[in-house]
């Protein structure tokens, strides 16, 4: 309906507005901060200070450099660069479970069962992250998805909604799970254990290159 509404219009139209668009643009990497069961919108984003009490949110908005824009009190540093970044108040949802709705905020379509808890499936459709490496793989030998902070979760396990889906397996995220404000943080998927010697580890890449050359002959025979 917003297509057909901004044809009338005179507009763009979608498929001239594709026809401008070149390749990925220039992004090097995209970043969700996905705050799981965060500050209520109303008390940061939208505080409907108009509203009635039992509506509007309990703190002060504040202005921004954003003519008609207010936020909370509370987060004056963001409300300085507010013209930096887009606020979205129209997206919502029905769904009062934390496990399906954030599967319907991770990958934008509804859950089948909302409502339930309900762990991850094969057949959930996949997250942003798992998407944008299957459609833009990474150039390098490095993972196209990766989690900070561990999955999240709740009474039943892992919410559904982050892992690769009915893409599959690989677009699973790399996870790291550690927590990188930790002085001693490290990942341990890419830390050699102490019991692992690099003598051990040198004559694995040596059996490796080995079996590498040796399948390359056969392939050429």
């Amino acid at each position: 309906m917003g297509l057909l509404g901004i044809a009338a219009s005179g507009a763009p139209t979608a498929a001239e507005v594709a026809g401008t668009l070149r390749g990925w643009g220039r992004a090097k990497s995209f970043i969700l901060i996905d705050l799981y069961g965060g500050p209520a919108h109303q008390d940061i984003w939208d505080l409907k200070p108009d509203a009635p009490a039992e509506i509007r949110g309990e703190f002060k908005p504040i202005s921004t450099p954003v003519s008609g824009l207010q936020v909370s009190e509370h987060i004056p540093r963001l409300a300085k660069i507010a013209d930096q970044y887009t606020l979205i108040r129209s997206m919502t949802h029905t769904d009062h479970e934390h496990a399906t709705g954030g599967y319907t905020t991770l990958t934008g379509v509804a859950h089948p069962r909302p409502g339930t808890i309900l762990p991850p499936s094969p057949d959930d459709f996949p997250p942003m992250g798992s998407i944008i490496s299957k459609l833009r793989p990474p150039l390098r030998p490095v993972p196209g998805y990766v989690t900070l902070g561990g999955t999240m979760f709740s009474a039943g396990g892992d919410v559904p909604g982050q892992t690769g889906g009915f893409a599959g397996q690989k677009f699973d995220p790399f996870d790291i799970k550690d927590d990188p404000s930790n002085p001693n943080f490290r990942v341990q998927e890419l830390t050699l254990s102490e019991k692992f010697s690099t003598l051990r580890l040198d004559r694995r890449r040596s059996l490796l290159e080995q079996v590498e050359a040796s399948a390359h002959l056969a392939d050429r025979s």
